[in-house]
């Protein structure tokens, strides 16, 4: 026999607030990692002189790797 679970009002508000601090979780990883992509480039380009190609190259190659890692993890969702 299939039981259905009730749903409360508290337990959608329990999925709701991990919803919203996965997107929050996601969100601070997404700038940490374009902030630390940045600096990096930051640095080479003061090394080399090269200023600001390796600073964007830096934050254009963090920024297209969160986009993929992002629908990566977010293509099973439903």
């Amino acid at each position: 026999m299939i039981t259905l679970k009730k749903t409360t009002k508290k337990t959608d508000e329990k999925n709701e607030d991990r919803q919203s601090m996965r997107w929050l979780g996601y969100g601070v990883e997404f700038i940490g990692v374009l902030g630390i992509f940045t600096y990096m480039g930051y640095m080479a380009d003061e090394k080399f002189k090269t200023t600001p190609w390796l600073m964007l190259t830096g934050l254009l190659v963090s920024f297209i790797g969160m986009i993929y890692l992002l629908i990566k993890e977010t293509k099973d969702w439903q």
